[in-house]
């Protein structure tokens, strides 16, 4: 989104605890929108890095929209990434939004602990909450890049198959708990009357947690 996107969503939504980052070089950016108090935030390799206080917990949260031209730049970024996020001390941690690749790549295995990237492992690993939700309630997790019922995407001759590029990860909080999974589902999906498209060429994804 860009900067006057980001306000008219702010002002409709009511946020009163919100930042907003350009990428480097471009109008567009990345933003976080809370209800509770964000103590810190930063940029860094397509990700916009804060810190929420919720309650009595504190909840890092890196919101990302990683390269889509390119594995080494994705996988260059989710390290840095993830190496910020271990330096935050934090009660839970959250990466979420567009990884731009599939279930099966290097990145998405790194963050699992299925693999190494550069010589650098994710310990703690972390967890997909889309696929932690489909095992617990027997369901398959939706697609969020849909090439075949997105209408964005309609009349273009494609024979990429559907992906859920779209996650939200928990970072392994032990000694605690994990909190309890509620939901884990995609949105977005209306399709406007006047201009005949979903609000975007993906899928969005929420959960819904309870800190107990």
């Amino acid at each position: 989104m860009n900067y006057n996107y980001y306000e008219y969503i702010t002002q409709k939504c009511d946020y009163q605890f919100c930042c907003f980052f350009n990428h480097t070089n471009e109008e567009e950016g990345l933003a976080v929108l809370s209800r509770y108090p964000i103590r810190e935030s930063k940029y860094i390799s397509n990700a916009v890095i804060t810190v929420v206080e919720v309650d009595r917990y504190l909840i890092s949260l890196a919101n990302i929209h990683l390269s889509w031209d390119s594995a080494v730049k994705k996988e260059k970024e989710i390290i840095d990434i993830v190496k910020n996020m271990d330096r935050i001390e934090s009660d839970f941690s959250f990466i979420a939004g567009d990884f731009n690749c599939s279930l099966n790549s290097s990145v998405h295995r790194y963050l699992l602990g299925q693999q190494s990237l550069y010589n650098v492992e994710s310990n703690p690993y972390w967890y997909d909450l889309a696929e932690s939700y489909g095992n617990i309630k027997g369901i398959e997790p939706d697609v969020t890049l849909d090439f075949r019922t997105n209408p964005r995407w309609s009349g273009k001759n494609t024979i990429e198959a559907n992906q859920r590029c779209d996650c939200i990860f928990i970072r392994n909080p032990y000694p605690k708990d994990f909190p309890c999974l509620v939901c884990c589902d995609t949105f977005g999906k209306e399709i406007d009357l006047h201009t005949k498209l979903a609000a975007s060429d993906h899928w969005g994804v929420f959960c819904d947690l309870d800190f107990i």
